[in-house]
């Protein structure tokens, strides 16, 4: 019972990064012509699937984001304290890279 319950965690957690990591890259994109070169912090709320509610993800992961924009290119990293549950992520297809632990001076 404990494993079955540790994996649907673990599907959840995927989930819900995924579709907030989709949605947030397409606008970040629209965004991104209006900033400066540089780093920028950003606040981060993780959402349940089709719904302003607050996803059960939201808890493994910092509130805010680190954006880094270097011409038009940027980049968006995410802390969380469940890296142990996070074995990939795929975002519009597309396999996002992981990154070890490592802290985060702004």
């Amino acid at each position: 019972m404990h494993k079955r319950n540790f994996n649907w965690v673990k599907w959840f957690v995927w989930a819900t990064v995924v579709l907030i990591v989709g949605f947030i890259l397409p606008s970040s994109a629209k965004a991104q012509a209006n900033l400066s070169d540089g780093t920028y912090t950003v606040p981060v709320t993780l959402l349940k699937a089709n719904s302003s509610s607050t996803s059960i993800a939201n808890m493994f992961f910092t509130q805010t984001a680190a954006v880094k924009v270097t011409g038009s290119n940027y980049q968006i990293q995410l802390q969380t304290s469940g890296a142990n549950y996070i074995t990939s992520m795929t975002v519009g297809g597309n396999r996002l890279m992981k990154i070890n632990p490592v802290p985060m001076l702004l």
